[in-house]
């Protein structure tokens, strides 16, 4: 509907809420502003009343009003235009058709397939301030435009016939009017269709039988036609008036159709109970024009409503609703549907329309579909959070069977030695010589600290994938870095060869405490994967913004299909022997670059080749060439 800015634009309002309540029918009001700063209060009231009545409101500010009225209707898909007061001075200037006369017939052009009708209040006074109630309200007078249509399709069949009235039977003459009648039926309806009936009959008996100029046909047989034409506009009518309803019908379930679409695609993407509450409250919205809300159970099963959006009578029926899995309605236009899961109702939309109105059997089908495809989205995303839950347990068990199983492997062998060790000095002291007995004590001291190490290497992995371990940076002499190491790796090194290569007063920025323990875990990493007569590698290279620290041998490389596996916690090569290590190492080392900001890769390149880069502020070394 369209409202002018006049003093009539409430009882407009309130007239077309009457007619959508009996329709069930959303309705939009739409304003055209006309620039005349004296009425804008009352248009802007009669839409501030629309919205308290549940519809839809938009306001166009355009040089052309009829065609942005017409656009507008259009684009909502409209079915039936009400138009109040009269347009402003000026807005019909330069149509095509002046003969219309007023704005509903220049709308009717433009619209053929909408019902344009104007709604005319007696009284030109502003409504008094004071609310009135509906009943009371001026009963409205309805000027139908599809009459004049009629009666200026009868004028133009008129003017045909009197054209060919010479070279024509009369028969032939009556067909044009006939022709008249069924376009009007085609395009108004029955009630225009009987009127241009009755017109055409009149125009025909007056202007074409004769006596012309006269209601007395000399020949009966003109009775008789004039009962065919009003057989046969009744019964174009009803078939038009048919299938119009019919086509208004079919609009009506295309549009919920697409509502239904709508809300599936915006589901779809719902992850969370908020979201799927508020894809269901805008097709409700959208739909129904009415407000909404999702109400689910809590951890004991107990519907809640945390928005207080349901009186207490309301909440207690849609838990009776929830129980009985049944659409229940609690007092006027508040209708309860209940959330159907594959494990019963999993919640209640409570919707509550406007004005009180009650939802017809297609509301309430539509309404139960939409809490339906909610319950399909909760539903899934039950599914999915148990799923994730489930894979967190998944993964948390096997972390933990990882580490039970490592530290099970690495504690057994030197558990029983030191066990065996100890037995045979409390048991055989007086009988051993003084070597072997130190050489038990030797074996029970390696083994001890074999398992402090370990021990250590787990808690500072530990404390590490926490956070709980800070990286406190400062520069630090990269030559000064490789031999600290160096010298914590003598013993473990055997007399291998190891070659290092840093250049000359090269400074790095890294945590030296943490970097150390990386540095030694990868010269361990090497011992321990190839033969004694390998030797090992170690270089920094700088560059502008970044560092690296490279670890490499001539061993026999990482083994095939290991790759960055090698990085994770309590991974072995095959066949590495149970005195080879942790199998934690590599994951400090990758743990170092994370905390560090930087990364660790390992590849073959004759023989196995491990990288730390790690970034350089600027400040800490000379510009130097780019890495390769």
């Amino acid at each position: 509907m369209w409202v002018g800015n006049n003093a009539q634009a409430e009882l407009l309002v309130r007239h077309a809420a009457r007619l959508a309540d009996a329709e069930g029918l959303p309705w939009t009001v739409v304003c055209v502003g006309s620039g005349l700063p004296d009425v804008e209060p009352r248009s802007a009231a009669a839409m501030k009343l629309a919205e308290a009545l549940g519809a839809a409101t938009a306001t166009i500010m355009a040089g052309d009003p009829v065609s942005a009225i017409a656009e507008k209707a259009r684009s909502e898909r409209a079915s039936m235009l009400l138009i109040g007061g009269h347009a402003p001075e000026g807005w019909l200037e330069g149509l095509p058709r002046p003969w219309l006369g007023h704005l509903a017939e220049a709308l009717s052009t433009r619209l053929p397939d909408v019902t344009v009708d104007v709604v005319y209040f007696p009284g030109a006074e502003a409504p008094r301030r004071e609310r009135v109630p509906p009943s009371a309200a001026p009963t409205p007078a309805l000027l139908r435009s599809d009459w004049l249509f009629a009666a200026a399709v009868v004028a133009l069949c008129t003017a045909i016939s009197e054209t060919l009235l010479e070279y024509l039977e009369l028969a032939s003459v009556a067909v044009i009017y006939l022709a008249g009648v069924v376009y009007v039926a085609l395009r108004q309806g029955k009630s225009a269709a009987m009127v241009a009936v009755v017109l055409s009959i009149l125009v025909f008996d007056l202007l074409v039988v004769l006596p012309r100029w006269s209601f007395k046909p000399t020949d009966p047989q003109y009775y008789f036609t004039f009962v065919v034409m009003a057989i046969v506009g009744w019964l174009v009518s009803g078939l038009a008036d048919r299938a119009r309803q019919q086509s208004l019908v079919a609009q009506r379930r295309a549009a919920r159709a697409q509502a239904m679409n709508e809300l599936a695609s915006r589901l779809v993407s719902a992850l969370a109970e908020v979201e799927i509450g508020q894809a269901l409250s805008a097709a409700a919205r959208a739909t129904f024009g009415a407000a909404s809300a999702l109400l689910l159970p809590d951890a004991q099963r107990a519907l809640v409503d945390p928005d207080g959006f349901c009186t207490a009578d309301e909440l207690a029926l849609a838990r009776q609703a929830m129980a009985e899995g049944r659409l229940l309605e609690a007092g006027p236009g508040v209708l309860l549907a209940p959330l159907h899961g594959l494990e019963g109702s999993v919640g209640v939309l409570v919707v509550r329309l406007p004005h009180g109105r009650a939802g017809t059997a297609e509301d309430r089908g539509l309404l139960q579909a939409f809490a339906d495809q909610a319950a399909l989205a909760l539903q899934r995303s039950l599914f999915e959070h148990r799923s994730a839950t489930a894979a967190v347990d998944a993964e948390a068990e096997r972390l933990r069977n990882t580490v039970l199983s490592g530290i099970s492997h690495d504690f057994r062998t030197p558990l029983t030695t030191i066990v065996g060790s100890a037995a045979t000095l409390l048991e055989q002291h007086e009988a051993l010589a003084a070597q072997e007995r130190t050489a038990l004590l030797h074996d029970i001291l390696d083994e001890a600290r074999r398992m402090h190490a370990a021990m250590s290497d787990l808690l500072d992995l530990t404390r590490m994938e926490e956070g709980a371990m800070q990286v406190r940076n400062e520069w630090c002499p990269a030559d000064d870095l490789v031999e600290e190491a160096r010298a914590v790796c003598g013993a473990r090194l055997m007399g291998r060869a190891l070659r290092v290569d840093v250049p000359a007063d090269a400074i790095v920025w890294c945590d030296p405490r943490l970097l150390q323990q990386a540095l030694v875990n990868l010269v361990d990493n090497a011992v321990q994967h190839t033969p004694p007569e390998c030797s090992i590698d170690i270089r920094v290279e700088l560059a502008r913004g970044a560092w690296r620290l490279v670890v490499s041998d001539d061993g026999p490389g990482l083994p095939g299909g290991l790759g960055r596996d090698a990085f994770k916690k309590f991974v072995r090569a095959r066949g590495e022997p149970s005195t080879g290590g942790t199998g934690l190492g590599l994951a400090i080392c990758a743990a170092v670059a994370r905390l560090h900001g930087g990364t660790i890769d390992v590849r073959n390149d004759g023989g196995a080749r491990f990288t730390l880069t790690l970034p350089q502020p600027a400040a800490g070394a000379a510009p130097q060439e780019a890495l390769p």
